[in-house]
């Protein structure tokens, strides 16, 4: 149980990050704005006016049950980023857990064919950097990121590389 939290609560703050620097259509998708003379002020947690779509890539357990008739596509958690944050989750892809999966992510990443969020490894995290893949988010961290999360980090300076290595969590220094 702890471990599925843990990688919805990770997945969550990916796609919060994600949302935060979408910047397709500004006067529709930006998060709930006020805007002043001197700054634009922001919830990078806020529902966006427009729904905002995200493909996933996802591994799946053919084991795991849903509740009644919930689907990996329709489920608490997606309805729930839906009704909160007006973002929709569309699976890109599936593949079950382990080595399938593994090996979808890899060609994924080696045909350039990503989607918006997916777990990888470390070693699979290396090639998209080198493959110039993923966003610098230092900025987006800096002027978006919750202040208690910021206080977290701050108070150990190991806990970066930690979440870096752990969580997949990218915050290029």
């Amino acid at each position: 149980m702890k471990k599925r939290l843990f990688t919805f609560l990770s997945l969550l703050l990916v796609i919060a990050s994600l949302s935060a620097c979408m910047g397709k259509d500004t006067s529709s998708t930006e998060p709930n704005e006020t805007k002043s003379t001197s700054e634009e002020n922001i919830d990078p947690l806020g529902s966006f006016s427009e729904p905002v779509e995200i493909s996933i890539g996802r591994g799946i357990d053919p084991n795991y049950q849903f509740d009644g008739e919930d689907t990996p596509e329709n489920n608490v958690y997606t309805r729930w980023l839906e009704d909160q944050y007006n973002i929709v989750t569309k699976h890109e892809w599936e593949a079950t857990a382990g080595e399938d999966y593994e090996q979808k992510v890899s060609l994924s990443i080696a045909s350039n064919d990503i989607p918006d969020a997916m777990v990888v490894n470390e070693t699979q995290l290396k090639q998209m950097i080198k493959a110039g893949q993923l966003a610098d988010l230092t900025d987006v961290y800096d002027k978006y990121g919750a202040e208690r999360l910021k206080d977290i980090y701050d108070s150990n300076p190991g806990l970066i590389r930690q979440c870096y290595l752990r969580w997949k969590i990218i915050r290029f220094t």
